[in-house]
């Protein structure tokens, strides 16, 4: 955890596995890759541990299926300890690819900010049932971290690059305010978090925060939970 809290901070870094490597360090896996999976911050691979890693997720990347997109779809970590008899119904090509690169195991973890998707972790693995499937907890958390840092980065790095659709860091008007308490309720997340809602919201559709909020006041945008669907991945 103080390696992702480092990795996470201000201080920006030129290291592609900077928020991948403390899970392979921590958990004891092959490897690990963080991607993003649509808006706010495009398909892309973020982050990867290692050479192989990136290849796997641009596996999934390419072919557009995958456990890392079920896991965005489905709002639910998808575990698979042993691919070998994974069903794999959803992502059959993805599955034949992933063994055929000497995958074996592969758990795949949503990120997001409050109702906010921002992508998934991948963690990998060319042996079987490494992982211990009791520290899911602790990889969620972890995941957390990684979440708030990627959308924090992007909406910093559009400010940086003049990108007019980015709001300025910090706001006082009342609207804005009163618009955050609103997320808090909505959404269940920290005030921080809230606001970084309403910023990325701006972002990803070219709008101003004040323009944001004043939706939320409206009532014409809410960030209520997404539902589950019943069944599917292991939670």
């Amino acid at each position: 955890m103080v390696a992702l809290a480092r990795a996470a901070g201000d201080e920006p870094t030129d290291r592609a596995s900077d928020l991948t490597s403390p899970f392979v360090a921590a958990f004891g896996v092959t490897g690990a890759a963080v991607s993003s999976l649509g808006d706010p911050l495009g398909v892309e691979t973020l982050s990867a541990s290692d050479a192989r890693s990136a290849r796997w997720e641009e596996i999934q990347l390419d072919l557009g299926e995958g456990p890392a997109w079920q896991a965005a779809a489905s709002h639910r970590a998808v575990l698979e300890p042993d691919l070998r008899s994974a069903a794999g119904e959803a992502w059959p090509f993805a599955l034949s690819a992933l063994i055929a690169e000497g995958l074996s195991a592969v758990y795949s973890f949503p990120l997001s900010v409050g109702t906010i998707p921002i992508g998934v972790l991948d963690l990998y693995d060319d042996t079987t049932h490494t992982f211990d499937l009791a520290h899911t907890s602790d990889v969620r958390r972890m995941a957390a971290m990684v979440g708030r840092t990627l959308l924090v980065r992007g909406i910093e790095q559009a400010a940086t690059q003049g990108d007019a659709a980015a709001p300025p860091a910090t706001f006082s008007r009342r609207e804005i305010h009163q618009a955050t308490g609103m997320v808090i309720a909505q959404a269940s997340v920290s005030p921080d978090d809230a606001l970084l809602m309403l910023r990325s919201h701006a972002y990803s559709t070219g709008t101003t925060v004040d323009e944001a909020a004043q939706r939320v006041l409206d009532r014409t945008l809410t960030f209520t939970q997404p539902t589950t669907p019943r069944g599917g991945p292991v939670p």
